[in-house]
């Protein structure tokens, strides 16, 4: 029991002093802008990609909770979004880096739609094209043009 003891106390000692030293590195390259990522972007991505978005607003107009929603979330690992345009299903890829936000080309389903949600529909396609930024946080993600109007917002959908 003793020996168990005295050996055990001697690897925990290495391992402690082990884990203390000091090591050299080769300097490295200062980071630009684009290489690094701050907690807070990081943080706004995780939010980005762990939610569910329904909209609100599609270029300044309320949607109506009487229509069917369009709803987007986004997949991280294989940098594709998918969703509803309120109407059809909607799918693409993705890009992000800082607050930037790139869509691919949207493919969809081809239902037939009523005139309102056909419209609707139509906005959100046409307006998921222009996206360009981004903003997030636990609750509301808005999307902007390369110009910073906002094209649509959304809010977290209750799971």
């Amino acid at each position: 029991m003793l020996k168990q003891w005295i050996i055990s106390s001697s690897l925990i000692s290495c391992l402690i002093i082990t884990g203390c030293a000091t090591t050299t590195s080769a300097p490295t390259q200062p980071q630009t802008k684009s290489e690094s990522t701050t907690s807070a972007q990081v943080d706004s991505q995780n939010q980005l990609y762990t939610q569910h978005w329904m909209a609100t607003e599609i270029n300044g107009f309320q949607v109506q909770s009487s229509e069917k929603i369009p709803q987007i979330q986004f997949d991280a690992a294989s940098k594709r979004f998918s969703g509803s345009d309120g109407c059809n299903q909607i799918m693409g890829s993705f890009n992000t880096s800082d607050d930037n936000l790139s869509l691919g080309q949207i493919a969809t389903t081809k239902m037939m739609c009523t005139d309102a949600n056909s419209l609707t529909a139509t906005q959100y396609q046409q307006a998921l094209a222009k996206v360009a930024r981004y903003r997030v946080s636990s609750e509301l993600l808005v999307l902007f043009d390369q110009h910073g109007q906002t094209l649509i917002a959304f809010k977290q959908a209750n799971s």
